[in-house]
């Protein structure tokens, strides 16, 4: 949803997905190298993943964390991991920096972003940006899991994702989305084709992560995927 969002507002020529990160986050200190949206996307930008620093600062994800707690952290990085486009490195960092670029771009709130750009056009009714854990939602399932003694509890995850995660939904209403990658409902042409574009390293070889999907060869198909892993 954070490379449609994206990309929907390079179709409005409000920002190209080569333009350096900085030009829109100047919070962010520059590095050696440029670092653009599309590092971002690709998981290749070298920025360290927010909730892999929030429990190296030995924060949990069961204490109250919002998306400026980790804009702040992000954004406080002085150097890299590895050039950009030189390694691929899953980084929630990336989506959640894309989340507040596309917000700074189109001057909306990107929950807001979702619903009218995305969401209320393909009618998924029942998905929505949980951005605040404060909002009431309705006929929410609450996760749980079972412990090592074989007792159940509540999981308990209060960090506020936005851009890589937030996203609440239905079976339903993921099947919609699902079908408009053959459908493109959506005011946006080859929506498909840019999202499954896999990304380049400066080396000229391409790896399996485009934009925010995995696209693996299975039994010589392509196939269009994500993994992942957040309580609920």
């Amino acid at each position: 949803f954070a490379s449609t969002a994206l990309l929907m507002l390079e179709a409005d020529g409000k920002l190209s997905l080569e333009d350096e990160v900085q030009k829109y986050l100047p919070e962010l200190p520059r590095f050696e190298q440029k670092l653009t949206i599309r590092h971002l996307l690709n998981n290749t930008s070298g920025l360290r993943d927010e909730l892999t620093l929030l429990l190296f600062s030995g924060i949990g994800f069961e204490q109250a964390i919002s998306r400026d707690d980790l804009f702040d952290l992000v954004t406080r990085q002085k150097t890299l991991d590895f050039p950009p486009a030189t390694r691929y490195r899953y980084s929630n960092s990336n989506f959640m920096l894309a989340a507040v670029i596309a917000e700074r771009v189109s001057g909306e709130d990107y929950r807001a972003f979702l619903n009218r750009r995305i969401f209320k056009p393909l009618g998924m009714n029942s998905t929505r940006l949980c951005d605040d854990n404060s909002q009431l939602i309705p006929n929410i399932a609450r996760p749980y899991s079972r412990s090592a003694s074989g007792n159940w509890h509540r999981n308990l995850a209060l960090v506020e994702l936005s851009g890589d995660g937030g996203i609440l939904s239905t079976v339903d209403d993921m099947l919609i989305w699902q079908a408009n990658y053959r459908q493109n409902r959506l005011p946006l042409p080859d929506l498909m084709e840019k999202l499954s574009t896999r990304g380049r390293m400066v080396n000229g070889h391409s790896i399996t992560y485009a934009l925010g999907l995995r696209t693996p060869e299975y039994r010589g198909r392509r196939v269009y995927m994500h993994g992942g892993g957040w309580p609920g």
